[in-house]
């Protein structure tokens, strides 16, 4: 009688793990690839890599055994671009070893048809289905890895996104192609047979391999995955010498004074520091300006030249001719930098006493009320003030202090979209302020904003280092609520500046 109780009992058990299934916390079997050369790369293709500017990429591009262009240029890619080489070639092969290694594990839970995982909490496993779909938010909680096994196509709506587990043991696999959708954050590296399309404004903190057609992309950003011994990924900015292909598009703008720029461009490229612009690294082939290069309102055209300094020289410009005497300023009496394209200076010299005037009322900060930013792994707790944002677009973040400055003309803290936040890096007395290690945020470290009451806590999903530039990352439009941490890093003595900039970003994943 004993022993049929005992096996009553046990059977009933079994029942409860077999109906609760994966969320109960049964151990899944699903364990990462070895992805050995690949691991560098964000985005592999066989055919091409096609991009509607501008995308950022973090690591590596290679694309094999395809050998066109791939619609990137140097100073948009983190890593180095390899085509039809013996590097893209060594990172395909061990893309498609990674595909048929995660196909061959056994699935641990298999819907049948299309699934839809939005809305679901999965823990760590390996999922399979005829198709997955994705709207809404997948949460994916605790630790371990994450399969996705699909027989046909892999398909996000805009707006989705992946919240939770670690990038690097997060993995999608297509037989066919897969598309990630407008404005979706994607976590993960994502392996089609075919193709992968990446649409407009949507961020991926993982990889993109494509084993027998192309990558395309659509102005989006790649992050990570944050895959060795726990240290963010940074993005900073390239080495060597810069090509431009076919039109000037992007980034550096050179705004025309009288007539109209009609000749060809030739552009000296200088190292990011080299402030005196004494050494190129490079000429550049001269661009024709035709129609597509420039606009006849201000007639203006832009470069894709990243942190790099440069000069300009401009055959058809009726101004000046000759070559441009001003460091980053291609015409000293016709064209100008914009001055809304550089991001907040959030640091003074360290070490060193700054002298601040008192200031002045138009720059005035606004009393936010009860409205204060907390970070649990640096020890920071401060209030939030507003920072009014000029005509001209830019921010005096001088008088923050010890203060947060939330950047006037991004989403409101705690509502949906992107939240800008910032701090001093070093203070006016010469001291660490409090963002000195924004720079050493972690994967999903808590970013928290206490408001009227409430904790709205945000799961750090990046890590990035971009260029003064760079304000189209910094302002990036989510739908969702995020938040953005920003700070000043790189003091270069010699120029009394910074040279890059620390974004920190967060997603909202709780509100107690």
């Amino acid at each position: 009688m004993f022993k049929l109780r005992f096996l009553t009992l046990a059977l009933i058990l079994f029942l409860i793990l077999t109906l609760l299934g994966p969320s109960f916390g049964v151990s899944a079997a699903g364990t990462s690839p070895t992805v050995n050369t690949a691991g560098s790369f964000s985005v592999i293709a066989a055919t091409t890599v096609t991009n509607v500017p501008t995308s950022s990429i973090s690591g590596s591009v290679g694309v094999h055994p395809g050998s066109a262009d791939p619609g990137l240029t140097a100073a948009q890619v983190g890593g180095t671009i390899y085509l039809a080489d013996a590097q893209a070639l060594a990172a395909k092969s061990d893309a498609q070893a990674a595909f048929t290694n995660l196909n061959g594990q056994s699935c641990d839970t298999t819907y049948p048809g299309t699934k839809d995982l939005g809305g679901m909490n999965l823990v760590a496993g390996v999922y399979c289905a005829g198709s997955f779909h994705l709207t809404g938010v997948l949460t994916l909680s605790g630790s371990g890895v994450w399969i996705f096994i699909s027989a046909s196509d892999i398909i996000t709506a805009p707006g989705s996104s992946v919240v939770g587990g670690d990038p690097c043991n997060i993995w999608w696999t297509a037989v066919s192609s897969i598309t990630i959708d407008t404005t979706t954050h994607f976590v993960g590296t994502a392996i089609a047979g075919i193709s992968i399309t990446i649409n407009t404004g949507a961020t991926l903190n993982g990889r993109a391999w494509a084993l027998t057609g192309q990558v395309s992309l659509q102005s989006n950003t790649f992050t990570g995955p944050i895959c060795s011994a726990g240290t963010p990924t940074s993005t900073t900015a390239a080495s060597g010498p810069v090509t431009l292909g076919g039109n000037i598009t992007d980034t550096a703008h050179l705004v025309g004074g009288s007539g109209t720029l009609s000749g060809a461009i030739t552009f000296d490229v200088f190292a990011p520091g080299d402030t005196t612009c004494a050494t190129p690294l490079t000429a550049l082939t001269p661009v024709t300006v035709t129609g597509a290069g420039f606009y006849t309102s201000g007639n203006f055209a832009t470069a894709t030249l990243g942190s790099y300094r440069w000069k300009a020289h401009y055959s058809g410009d009726p101004n000046n001719t000759n070559v441009n005497t001003a460091c980053n300023d291609p015409n000293e009496t016709s064209l100008v930098t914009a001055a809304s394209t550089i991001l907040p200076v959030t640091g003074f010299a360290p070490q060193h006493i700054t002298e601040l005037s008192a200031q002045p009322a138009a720059a005035a900060y606004a009393d936010l009320g009860d409205l204060w930013l907390e970070i649990p792994r640096l020890d920071v707790q401060m209030p939030i003030v507003g920072v009014p944002q000029s005509v001209d677009g830019t921010w005096d973040v001088s008088w923050l202090g010890n203060d947060a400055g939330w950047l006037q003309g991004s989403a409101f803290p705690t509502w949906s979209g992107n939240s800008v936040l910032t701090g001093h890096v070093y203070n006016a007395n010469g001291k660490p302020g409090p963002f000195v290690y924004l720079n050493q945020m972690w994967w999903d470290d808590k970013i928290i904003v206490h408001a009227g009451g409430a904790q709205y806590i945000y799961a750090v999903r990046a890590v990035t280092q971009v260029t003064p530039n760079d304000t189209a990352e910094m302002m990036k439009h989510q739908t969702i609520p995020w938040i953005t941490l920003v700070t000043c890093r790189g003091y270069d003595q010699s120029s009394n500046s910074y040279k890059y900039r620390i974004l920190v970003r967060a997603v909202l994943v709780d509100v107690k």
